[in-house]
């Protein structure tokens, strides 16, 4: 979403320009307030959804929730079936990089999952997917008349499934975390592609959500690398450029 305003050209001419929407919205669960976050206001519902599931508010198992959009109060309320809240524990977590939010993970909160995942891309596919992605996000930015907007894709089965936009990168994959929760999807989900840089909380993010690869057109921070290395999850920056490059787990790139 965009919206218009005032500004000035580079002569101090008056003239209209649109930016990026940004809105403070607070996220409940039960009735409990869990983050006070900044970001694009549309798919509200994914974006609550992704975020508590990643982060270990809303259980996986959970069979039932139901969600309250408060776009005049700015808030969203997730009710679940879970009914004890659960209580973070700072002393074992570490703050994340988060563009335009803070977001804490547990260090122990790390399983291999990937030990046995045996599927591949082959690295043209991977281009042209980039590719594609590159355009989609650009004609979307374009279509909203501003570029102030990050892009995260989900890959299944070598083609873009879905496609979520947000002013935090963050945000943007965790749409796509609640668009998976929200329709049920459990099938074979093998990469996320995004425009922004590769962190270690988006790592942990997807080892969450069990995807084992990460694509950028971006680069990757060194605990990234670290904690991808450690848990086998392939991470491949800098994609449609000269630079590309596989950080870890090669196998998966044919």
């Amino acid at each position: 979403m965009h919206i218009r305003i005032n500004a000035f050209d580079l002569n101090k001419k008056d003239t209209r320009v649109f930016v990026a929407e940004e809105e403070n919205y607070v996220i409940f669960h039960n009735n409990f307030e869990i983050i006070n976050l900044l970001c694009s206001p549309e798919n509200l519902d994914e974006l609550a959804i992704g975020f508590l599931t990643v982060a270990g508010v809303l259980c996986p198992e959970t069979d039932y929730y139901e969600i309250n959009v408060d776009q005049i109060n700015k808030k969203i309320n997730v009710y679940s079936s879970q009914l004890e809240n659960i209580e973070f524990d700072f002393k074992n977590t570490v703050l994340g990089t988060g563009c335009g939010m803070s977001f804490v993970f547990s260090e122990d909160d790390r399983d291999d999952i990937f030990a046995e995942y045996n599927y591949s891309i082959d690295k043209n596919t991977i281009i042209s997917l980039m590719t594609t992605f590159n355009e989609l996000s650009l004609n979307k930015n374009e279509s909203r008349g501003t570029m102030g907007l990050h892009s995260a894709a989900l890959v299944s089965k070598d083609k873009i499934v879905v496609v979520r936009q947000d002013v935090g990168r963050h945000n943007a994959v965790d749409k796509i975390f609640g668009w998976l929760r929200n329709n049920n999807i459990h099938s074979e989900k093998p990469a996320i592609l995004i425009t922004g840089r590769i962190s270690a909380e988006m790592v942990w993010k997807c080892l969450k959500a069990k995807i084992p690869m990460i694509v950028s057109r971006s680069s990757a921070t060194s605990k990234a690398v670290e904690i991808a290395a450690e848990k086998g999850i392939t991470l491949i920056g800098y994609v449609l450029t000269k630079r590309a490059v596989i950080y870890t787990a090669p196998e998966r790139v044919g």
